[in-house]
């Protein structure tokens, strides 16, 4: 072969090579996170934009309740935290220095590309933010002859306007940790775990929204006029098999329905990285809104109507309703000395966008945990009932990008359920990709 030929083939096997490399990166490009940025004006200047922090809050209550409920209400939802962030009538000395300190400290040196943040909220009551608190659920596991206490913390930080009452962005995020379970010591344990963290690498839960805030919140789409989709949580429903179990917790549907779509709304940020917007049910008109109750620091003072108690929820452009068609406690096997109990959930998903003209997604699926126990031991089914929709869950919205085959087969419709997940991604939930990144 002459060295003229065998140059010219190898400079078309190059230019082979480049075109389908190049044809390879414009197939898998994907959508950019953005971090916390600078921005500048014209004339090189930063532009950081001023934030109160607001202080703590607590999700989920209806303000229009009475104080009694509250009290019952807060002892069932945020056993623990309601007296460090101090809620109404839970709060004393002691517990409001602590986290007045706590709220000093950690923003004495903040830094943020964006944001400038103050602890002090001026009778214009401008943009802020707060801290707030879904979830808190404390359970115990038995591995061997060890118990783990486990703690599973969910919670947000919104970002509103207090003039017009309006939430701009929600952040959420999830928590969790386990520790030996010490029953004269859980008290002790749940107040380490926000201050401290379980463990010597660890860090609180309220340091962690700290830590969340300077990493991830980023508004940079908001003010540059940036196109983000939102997807959010509109409708819970809790089918009639359901209502028995909840009768018998001594639990409202209510309470239980915002549980389900802020975990739901939780887990779908966490896995797929999405812009959300809060859950929160319709007024008369039927516009949504998220419901707070004030903890310690500024914002208590200056919420003095109920109508500050409310922030206005946004439309979200995709729109998902959750309902939760029934659970199940099922003896499958019996032996001489223990046996296996099934704890199961089922789950109907439907999404659609904002007008409800279309439903891009409708599929349903299940969750099915086991457990071996002494053959003597009835324990309440409602503990790993419960766990089982987290669980559930967590693997639906896990699943929607990139859904794995098995988990399509055993937990829904196989093939079916994955070509109408992997489908919903790409063509919809693909254009609510977060400015954040994965964390």
């Amino acid at each position: 072969m002459s060295s003229v030929r065998f140059k010219l083939i190898i400079y078309l096997i190059s230019i082979f090579v480049l075109f389908f490399a190049g044809c390879t990166t414009i197939s898998t490009t994907t959508k950019e996170a953005r971090r916390p940025q600078a921005r500048f004006d014209l004339s090189g200047k930063q532009i950081n934009e001023k934030l109160s922090f607001a202080g703590f809050v607590a999700t989920g209550f209806d303000q229009n309740a009475s104080n009694e409920q509250l009290e019952q209400w807060g002892d069932k939802n945020l056993k623990f935290g309601q007296y460090i962030i101090n809620l109404p009538g839970k709060d004393n000395n002691q517990s409001r220095e602590k986290l007045q300190s706590f709220i000093n400290l950690a923003f004495e040196n903040f830094s943020h590309p964006e944001i400038d943040v103050s602890l002090k909220l001026s009778g214009a009551k401008p943009k802020a933010f707060v801290f707030a608190i879904d979830e808190e659920r404390i359970t115990t596991e038995k591995i061997g002859n060890d118990e783990t206490l486990v703690a599973d913390l969910a919670g947000q930080i919104i970002v509103f306007d207090w003039k017009d009452r309006l939430v701009l962005a929600s952040y959420p995020l999830i928590f969790s940790a386990k520790d030996v379970y010490d029953p004269k010591k859980i008290e002790q344990k749940m107040n380490q775990l926000y201050y401290a963290g379980w463990g010597e690498d660890s860090i609180g839960f309220l340091d962690y929204f700290v830590k969340y805030l300077k990493e991830k919140v980023s508004l940079t789409f908001y003010y540059d006029g940036l196109s983000v989709n939102k997807a959010g949580v509109e409708n819970v429903v809790i089918e009639a098999k359901v209502l028995p179990f909840l009768m018998k917790e001594n639990i409202s549907s209510g309470d239980y329905k915002q549980k389900l779509a802020q975990r739901f709304t939780a887990y779908l940020a966490k896995n797929q990285n999405l812009a959300m917007v809060p859950y929160g049910f319709a007024d008369e008109k039927g516009q949504r809104k998220l419901s707070i109750v004030p903890g310690g620091s500024a914002m208590a003072g200056l919420f003095e109507d109920n109508s500050a108690n409310e922030l206005i929820i946004p439309k979200a452009d995709y729109v998902f309703d959750i309902y939760l068609e029934s659970l199940k406690e099922v003896e499958v096997e019996r032996g001489n000395v223990d046996k296996v109990m099934a704890y199961a959930s089922f789950l109907k998903v439907t999404v659609s966008d904002s007008a409800r003209s279309t439903v891009f997604f409708e599929d349903e699926f299940k969750k099915i945990l086991t457990r071996h126990l002494p053959i003597d031991f009835n324990p309440n089914p409602w503990r790993w009932l419960d766990y089982s929709t987290i669980i559930m869950i967590d693997d639906i919205t896990r699943n929607i990008n990139n859904p794995d085959p098995k988990w399509c087969k055993d937990q829904s419709n196989g093939t079916k359920t994955k070509r109408a997940l992997q489908n919903l991604y790409d063509s919809q939930l693909s254009t609510c990709l977060s400015p954040l990144p994965s964390y």
